[in-house]
């Protein structure tokens, strides 16, 4: 059944997260065991949210994963929305 199937969840994104924020004081090795996209759309986040003004012309990147976490990383900011 495909519609119980979730790439990857909010509670997923809030994991990465919560574990960015404890050791954000820290160096990070992003990874993962079956490709490169994933690591490299969770690599590109970490580096927006504790690097401002970190840039990167690198495209090859999972974007559903990327746009999860700053949906999620946003809402915990502001819970409320933007207006």
């Amino acid at each position: 059944d495909l519609e119980s199937y979730v790439s990857f969840s909010d509670s997923q994104a809030q994991q990465i997260i919560d574990f960015v924020e404890k050791y954000k004081d820290k160096e990070f090795v992003v990874h993962c065991l079956m490709g490169i996209s994933r690591s490299a759309g969770i690599a590109i986040f970490i580096n927006e949210i504790l690097l401002p003004s970190f840039t990167t012309s690198y495209s090859q990147y999972n974007r559903l994963v990327y746009n999860k976490l700053r949906k999620v990383y946003f809402k915990n900011i502001y819970p409320e929305g933007i207006e």
